[in-house]
């Protein structure tokens, strides 16, 4: 049988998972969509890529958001 106590150990494991992985889809989101949508700005066409960068600041404060709820 699970104790009260291990089961509360795996809650905060699982927890602590799943904070992490929002944590990172937010890192990787940044990453891919803003850092990469930035490069054609550098170059001539800066109109088609601005959208992509401002979509991939908020799906980036969202996800951090959501992970930093689920440590609360």
């Amino acid at each position: 049988m699970v104790t009260e106590r291990e089961q509360r150990e795996k809650d905060n494991l699982r927890r602590d998972k799943l904070s992490g992985f929002f944590l990172d889809m937010s890192k990787l989101t940044f990453a891919t969509s803003v850092l990469a949508g930035a490069a054609p700005i550098f170059n001539s066409d800066t109109s088609a890529s601005i959208p992509y960068v401002l979509i991939g600041i908020a799906a980036t404060v969202v996800f951090a958001w959501i992970g930093r709820l689920i440590l609360k």
